[in-house]
């Protein structure tokens, strides 16, 4: 059976000892810089963490903004669509009362019937209907209702 110089204890040369310690002094040395590496590199993944956790709160605020951008857009768009009709049909209020003032005297024959009918189709879809014949009694609920938009289908 050989012995180590752990076995011996006491035993060993001042050589073995000389060894022995700086065996022991390279592993505290090793263990120290293993140590230093782990404290190094739990700063850096603390550090790289910090940075995602900002990373993706920016990201998130982005969404937001062009989520709410995108609402605001699909609103201005509505907004915009329903200012082009109502500027239409209230550029085309005058030519449709030509066109009932044409049917009332006769005048209104030909081609021309289907036209206006066509347009006044037209107009209908867009929720514009014809009120206040000549001899109707107006009242503040006929004209409430009147002005009331009709939803588009």
């Amino acid at each position: 059976m050989t012995t180590t110089p752990d076995d011996a204890g006491d035993d060993l040369t001042p050589e073995e000892q000389v060894l022995a310690d700086a065996e022991s002094i390279a592993a505290g040395a090793e263990e120290e810089v293993v140590l230093e590496g782990l404290v190094a590199a739990e700063a850096l993944a603390a550090e790289r963490l910090e940075e995602l956790q900002r990373s993706k709160a920016a990201y998130y605020n982005l969404e937001q903004q062009y989520s709410g951008f995108v609402k605001r857009s699909k609103a201005d768009a509505l907004a915009a669509h329903d200012r082009g009709v109502h500027a239409i049909v209230e550029a085309l209020i005058p030519v449709l009362d030509d066109i009932e003032l044409a049917r009332q005297h006769g005048d209104l024959t030909g081609p021309f019937v289907s036209i206006a009918e066509k347009l006044e189709a037209t107009l209908g879809r867009f929720g514009v209907v014809r009120y206040g014949e000549a001899g109707s009694r107006s009242t503040p609920r006929s004209t409430r209702r009147s002005c009331t938009r009709t939803p588009r289908t």
